[in-house]
């Protein structure tokens, strides 16, 4: 049985007075609710609730029992959101490499908007025409103008073929191009 679902379940059963309460609350059957408070107490080896026909009250070691449950509650929680923010709002240094040829095309254009975005993330950029090997320099991404990547281990995020074009008016004054 899942300890967390059942440290849940003791919370209800706590803070809504009674095992049909909690059950409601959790939307969970009374004998499921039922079934993990014995799993705690069986586990533990001692009682968390003295019952009697009118009403049910914490143990001492239930007392102590739920004033832990809530902190790890709580922490679990806390981590929750740390873990979902991180996700929305990812922070830290992102190091790339690119050749020099970008620094003529959009990619400012492309890192500018990439840091409005991401306003948390530092982007150590480093151009070189040097092709590294992906982690020789622990970069994140490596931008790369070759045929093919000979690499291991790396995700190929896009490809671009690169045509040139020229005018009718330049071919007829220097003709095509022989590189």
């Amino acid at each position: 049985m899942d300890k967390l679902d059942c440290i849940y379940t003791f919370i209800s059963v706590v803070e809504n007075g009674n095992f049909s309460n909690a059950s409601r609350n959790l939307g969970i059957t009374r004998d499921q609710v039922s079934k993990r408070i014995f799993y705690l107490e069986s586990l533990f080896s001692t009682s968390l609730f003295t019952r009697n026909t009118r009403k049910m009250d914490l143990t001492r070691s239930g007392e102590k029992f739920y004033q832990r449950c809530k902190v790890i509650v709580k922490e679990l929680d806390l981590a929750a959101n740390d873990f979902i923010y991180d996700q929305k709002y990812p922070e830290g240094i992102l190091k790339v490499s690119a050749p020099h040829a970008f620094i003529q095309t959009c990619f400012s254009d492309i890192i500018s908007n990439f840091l409005i975005q991401y306003p948390n993330i530092e982007i150590d950029l480093l151009f070189s025409e040097k092709t590294s090997e992906i982690n020789e320099h622990k970069f994140d991404i490596i931008l790369k103008i070759e045929e093919e990547v000979r690499e291991e281990n790396i995700f190929i995020l896009n490809s671009y073929k690169r045509n040139f074009y020229a005018t009718a008016a330049f071919l007829n004054k220097y003709g095509k191009p022989k590189s």
